[in-house]
Parts: C-alpha cells; sequence; structure tokens
C-alpha cells in the first residue's frame, strides 16, 4: 500500500473536494482521482459516495479515516526526523497571522510545529487580513492565517483552520443582560463600540446593521479588544465581536456575549498563493496543520468536518 495515498484521502477528507485537496497535495485532480481509486480497489471498499453534485464519506470511508489519520501521523514523524538528521543549517518559514491567534489555536499550532521541527525557525507576521493578502501576493509571507466573510479571495488556496460567530458583548446590567439571543436590529439605538475601521470585523459589522436596516451609532473604536471589553463592563456601550475573541478577553469580567441573529460567520483559513511552489518547509508546516486536526489543537469548522459537500 502506498502510505502517500493515505495523506491523500485524508486531505480529501476534511476538504470535501477533488480541486481543493489536489491544490493543497500539490497534484492534478485526474492523478488524486486515479490514487484514491487504487485505494479503494486495494482495500476491497468504496471510501466515497460520489455524485454530480456531492462528495461524500461512505461508512467504511468513516472508519478507515481514523486508521489513516494515525498512519499519515507516523509517517509525519518519521520523515521529519529523517531530514532533520540530515539538516545541517537551520530554516526560516515566514507565516502570517491575524492579531488574535490563541483565541483559535494558531499558536498551538505553532508551537506543535516548534516542537518537532528544531531545525527549523518560524517567523510571524502579524497583521490585518487585508493587509495579509497583500504580503502573501508580494512574496513577503509563504503561508498566512487569515479571516474570511463569505466571500474569499480565488487567488489563494484556502484551507479551513476555524470559525467563529459574531456577538453582542454588553454589561450584565444592561437592559440585554438576560437574553439568549439578540436580532441584530435590536441594536440600533445602541451606543456600539467596534474594532477599528479599516479591519474586516469594522466594516462586517457596519455591512450587517444596514442590511438589517439601520446605521450604527459607532461611539468607540479600538484596535485592542481588552479595552473594548473593559468599557463594556463599565456600561458604555455594547460591543460586537467574534465570540471566541470576547470569550478569551472576558473571561474575569461581568459582561455577557450574546450570539447575533442573523447568524453572521468568519472563517480562519491558512492560506497561500495559487501557482506558487511551497519551499520544504511550507509544505511541511501545511502537513503539521492537516495531520494534526484530529489531535484537537485547533477549532476545524464545520464544514471542513461536513463530509457532504461540493465536489
Amino acid at each position: 500500500m502506498n502510505i502517500d495515498y493515505l495523506k491523500e484521502f485524508v486531505v480529501l477528507a476534511d476538504n470535501g473536494s477533488f480541486s481543493g485537496a489536489a491544490e493543497v497535495l500539490f497534484l492534478s485532480q485526474s492523478s488524486l482521482s486515479k490514487h484514491i481509486k487504487a485505494l479503494e480497489q486495494e482495500l476491497d471498499v468504496l471510501l466515497f459516495r460520489r455524485t454530480t453534485r456531492c462528495l461524500e464519506l461512505t461508512e467504511e470511508g468513516e472508519v478507515f479515516l481514523s486508521y489513516a489519520r494515525r498512519i499519515s501521523r507516523l509517517q509525519y514523524e518519521y520523515q521529519t526526523a529523517l531530514y532533520h538528521s540530515r539538516q545541517k543549517k537551520s530554516s526560516t518559514l515566514t507565516i502570517g497571522s491575524i492579531p488574535v491567534m490563541a483565541q483559535y489555536g494558531i499558536t498551538d499550532t505553532i508551537l506543535l510545529f516548534h516542537q518537532s521541527n528544531s531545525s527549523f525557525h518560524v517567523n510571524v507576521l502579524e497583521e490585518e487580513s487585508t493587509v495579509l493578502k497583500q504580503m502573501l501576493r508580494n512574496g513577503q509571507c509563504e503561508l498566512a492565517f487569515i479571516r474570511e466573510g463569505q466571500e474569499t479571495e480565488p487567488d489563494f488556496v484556502h484551507i479551513p483552520f476555524a470559525a467563529d460567530r459574531l456577538a453582542a458583548v454588553c454589561s450584565s446590567a444592561s437592559c440585554f443582560g438576560e437574553e439568549k439571543q439578540l436580532l441584530l436590529s435590536s441594536l440600533k439605538k445602541e451606543k456600539l463600540l467596534l474594532l477599528n475601521e479599516g479591519t474586516l470585523l469594522y466594516s462586517l459589522c457596519i455591512s450587517a446593521c444596514e442590511e438589517a436596516g439601520f446605521t450604527p451609532n459607532v461611539s468607540y473604536t479600538s484596535h485592542r479588544i481588552e479595552n473594548i471589553i473593559d468599557l463594556v463592563s463599565k456600561n458604555m456601550g455594547t460591543a460586537l465581536l467574534m465570540q471566541k475573541q470576547a470569550s478569551y478577553y472576558a473571561r474575569n469580567s461581568d459582561i455577557r456575549i450574546i450570539p447575533i441573529h442573523p447568524e453572521l460567520e468568519t472563517h480562519i483559513d491558512l492560506c497561500y498563493l495559487k501557482g506558487h511552489t511551497l519551499s520544504p518547509i511550507a509544505r511541511h508546516f501545511v502537513s503539521c496543520v492537516y495531520l494534526s486536526g484530529e489531535q484537537g489543537n485547533h477549532d476545524i469548522p464545520a464544514p471542513a468536518r461536513n463530509y457532504t459537500t461540493k465536489v
């Protein structure tokens, strides 16, 4: 059995798309399809149900996935050990990332990579998503953890990493303190605290409010979430933040974090430029991200674990 085919199976199962998985694996779609069929023939089972609309793991595919992950992880570990045994000098990987790293397990992933790759040095550049996209295009970094809304950039390969949703953050003493969910339109008379203008979240919040039928009354903006949380706790107004962001900074604050309806979700993807040949260290990092998914080091969004997805 070709062990590389097992990794390809894992990536395809997580990605849910032959085209997307082929980009990550630097293969043609036809080659990936042939490899999966060869694996199915050797195992004498059907791993995926293929239709014109979706790609879905079979029951046997779901059973096999956990074993394929473990074998692929072992392959990654021995390849790592052999690589470092012959590596004579340190290599550097430059990664871009949104500033909120710990909340989404990005720092945990970098730590995991560093622990098993002692001869690699990781240089992280923190910027907003719009800046990171330009940095990727300009070659200032090879990979970047970028926050995306509903639309994604077509010139990037996107590897799903985490997801978050918009929430209202208010003082427990506010009139919303007992609510379980808030209509966004109910905030039309509130003083709103947002992240700085120019950030993706600022533009998403403004657009969402306008779609809900009102122009938001923005009384304060800041690039530091902890300052926004502190002002909310002192009844300066209501903040619109992503739920995991707010939860991370508000652990010791007397505030409420209330999901917003209609739901507005963003995704954090590990991205790189299409057509760019990644360096060996960058490809190794991508493998680490995929193969660490089952270890619980980051929160894979539901679409990446939903095996009924578009081909």
